[in-house]
């Protein structure tokens, strides 16, 4: 018990970070916080494409929503149609998406963009912007990726 007590060195307790973090990349695994592309009144492009990516050392559950801001009440129609993890692919028609991903795996994520009809409520050419939001369950960590639309006659 003696040569205990004169040894023992207290050792203050650290913390060490969990290190989360939900990132946006594209297709070819590079980070993005932006997205721009271009479309005409009344029409829809291409599923805009993009991965959702835990960085973190474990297992998370991922919530992700779109922030329209004001685009719907000028028929802007902007949804989700398909997200996959691994090899399995899961449609869906929805503006919040749900899933778990494991410590640096990624889901790719589509999204139906349709521009409303004219007229348009001012002159054109005009950008508008929205978000897509990536968060975990527990809001502690999230990412945002803006994509701007060119909208032309």
């Amino acid at each position: 018990v003696v040569i205990l007590l004169v040894t023992f060195v207290p050792q203050p307790f650290t913390v060490i970070p969990s290190q989360r973090a939900v990132v946006f990349e594209d297709l070819a695994g590079t980070d993005i916080s932006s997205m721009n592309r271009t479309i005409p009144l009344n029409s829809s492009i291409p599923p805009l494409a993009f991965a959702v990516k835990n960085t973190g050392p474990f297992r998370e559950d991922i919530v992700v929503n779109l922030r329209l801001f004001n685009l719907a009440s000028f028929g802007f129609v902007i949804r989700f149609i398909a997200y996959k993890i691994g090899s399995n692919t899961t449609p869906v028609d929805v503006d919040t998406v749900t899933f778990q991903l494991n410590a640096s795996q990624w889901a790719i994520l589509d999204l139906r963009v349709i521009s409303p009809p004219p007229p348009w409520p001012g002159p054109l050419p005009v950008d508008v912007n929205f978000e897509v939001h990536a968060t975990t369950r527990d809001d502690v960590v999230s990412s945002n990726l803006t994509v701007t639309l060119h909208v032309t006659p």
